[in-house]
């Protein structure tokens, strides 16, 4: 079953990419890669917070006893890489300036929908993690596919319309997709060691929250900075107060 997900994933991460050179060519396709290249940065802390969490996990949850720390570390993660998301969407637009040319400037807009989408696809590896455990792969599977039959339909419903910023707002849609349907099993077994969708509530909330401020503090390279730092420091409290 996982050589499907592996396919799906790659459906979920390449795709658009594809469509978009097939659908309205080559320069909304450049841009489109740069800034998702440029939006995926977070994912190598995302790849090394679960290097950590999985084999802790199987530990802990091999042990009744410590169930109930299962959760409380999957909130810690969960808020931590919610304020990286955050960060890196309020001081994204002066990083891809510096990195790209003029003439790909006009993709600044779709990194909040790339960086959010990866907070999303960050949250449901708890609920697969669980599902690697119960030898229960095929639902990893099912829901990775379906999420990627989401992808592709919307992208060619709104690519030929809104471009390259149809396809991040798909992106984000899409994995927000994978996280509800990973939500549907989750909920109906006993066993999921009680990671439910309100585990997650808050954080997607704060996510939601500072994404609105953004757009509304978009021209103010300043002042986005300046919150920026401000979530900097806050990780930085957070990370030594766990």
């Amino acid at each position: 079953p996982m050589i499907f997900t592996t396919l799906a994933n790659v459906f979920l991460s390449q795709i658009a990419r594809l469509m978009l050179q097939h659908l309205v060519g080559e320069h909304e396709a450049g841009i489109y890669s740069f800034a998702y290249t440029l939006g995926e940065i977070p994912s190598f802390i995302r790849l090394g917070i679960f290097n950590a969490w999985l084999p802790w996990y199987f530990r802990m949850i091999s042990r009744e006893e410590n169930i109930s720390n299962i959760v409380n570390m999957a909130k810690t993660l969960s808020r931590l890489f919610c304020i990286i998301i955050l960060g890196f969407i309020f001081v994204s637009p002066e990083v891809y300036r510096i990195l790209s040319p003029e003439s790909y400037w006009e993709g600044i807009p779709i990194l909040m929908y790339i960086a959010a989408g990866m907070y999303f696809y960050f949250i449901t590896c708890f609920y697969s993690a669980r599902f690697q455990y119960d030898k229960k792969n095929q639902w990893i599977s099912y829901i990775t596919i379906i999420s990627a039959a989401v992808n592709v339909l919307l992208n060619y419903l709104l690519i030929p319309s809104f471009g390259f910023m149809g396809a991040a707002v798909v992106s984000a849609a899409a994995y927000i997709v994978l996280y509800i349907a990973y939500l549907i099993p989750a909920g109906r077994n006993n066993s999921m060691d009680g990671i439910t969708g309100k585990t997650f509530r808050l954080d997607i909330i704060i996510l939601a929250a500072g994404c609105a401020l953004y757009y509304f503090l978009r021209d103010y390279a300043v002042i986005r900075w300046i919150v920026g730092v401000m979530l900097g420091g806050y990780l930085i409290y957070y990370f030594f107060s766990m």
